[in-house]
């Protein structure tokens, strides 16, 4: 029995030693492939934003943040980006390190914007390039700052700023590739109709013309557009579900609204100075896909 034992314990031992050499020479690996970069750039404009706005959306990023970091899988790296830091340099260097060093990236932003281009194309009537404006008012613009950056890792991309949706599919001008989701994805064939969709590898969601105050109230026992975003990460990371899907269970929670289809978000309304039909789009692969391509 003594020598059973022994032999036992040798066995044992050598087993252990073989897994300590096998971590130590990289044997065994666990790689974190994924990558998460979150913004409040928290740039104020006057008869746009109001009241706390801006620190209740600081608020609502650090809950976000704290979903990544509790539930996210497999992140190798996620980092909260926010008010002074929020800068031009700083949405390049962070998207160029997420795309070099992971294969799956995800972002969310959330803040104003700024059309420019020469091209007035519909149904915008503005130009046909998108800027992010970050904590100073400077411009990260699409083909210019996002374009040169990505490789097509963003496999989720929630760009919470006016007029992100438009220019897709997108086409090149004089300066480059235009709109906000070709750029960030550089995938040109998302469908249009994402949330129905389960084909592809990426999923965008953006705004057509006006995007909601996270103050703004959506009309349901006191929650506001902030909640619904926090919802709505909520049941990506925690139950790891798809885009569709958590837009469906964020708009019960706070619309008390059965699926996404039956709230303003979708089916649209006028909103913003001047008053435009505004709404939110989801490209790509909404019913397939979670944070950041699960």
């Amino acid at each position: 029995m003594q020598k059973k034992i022994a032999t036992f314990t040798v066995l044992l031992l050598l087993s252990l030693m073989l897994a300590s050499t096998q971590q130590f020479f990289g044997i065994i690996t666990a790689q974190a492939s994924n990558a998460a970069v979150l913004y409040a750039p928290n740039y104020w404009v006057d008869g746009v934003d109001y009241g706390d706005e801006l620190t209740y959306t600081s608020q609502c990023v650090n809950s976000i943040m704290s979903l990544f970091c509790t539930y996210g899988y497999n992140y190798g790296w996620i980092y909260n980006c926010q008010n002074t830091y929020a800068t031009v340099s700083a949405y390049c260097s962070n998207t160029q390190y997420a795309e070099s060093n992971y294969d799956k990236c995800a972002i969310f932003t959330k803040g104003h914007i700024a059309p420019w281009g020469a091209d007035q194309r519909p149904p915008s009537g503005c130009g046909d390039h998108f800027a992010l404006l970050d904590h100073y008012g400077n411009r990260v613009r699409d083909c210019y700052e996002v374009f040169p950056n990505t490789q097509g890792k963003h496999r989720f991309a929630w760009i919470w700023h006016c007029g992100t949706a438009f220019s897709y599919p997108s086409w090149q001008d004089g300066d480059g590739w235009t709109g906000m989701p070709y750029c960030w994805t550089r995938n040109p064939s998302m469908a249009l109709q994402g949330y129905y969709s389960n084909t592809g590898s990426h999923v965008y969601l953006g705004f057509c013309y006006y995007s909601h105050q996270f103050r703004d109230p959506t009309g349901y026992a006191g929650h506001d557009y902030g909640y619904f975003a926090v919802r709505v990460f909520t049941y990506l990371l925690q139950y790891h579900y798809s885009v569709s899907t958590a837009l469906d269970l964020a708009s019960q929670d706070a619309f008390n609204q059965p699926s996404y289809t039956g709230t303003p978000l979708f089916y649209g309304e006028y909103i913003g100075n001047p008053s435009q039909y505004s709404f939110m789009c989801v490209y790509g692969n909404g019913q397939g896909l979670g944070v950041p391509g699960y």
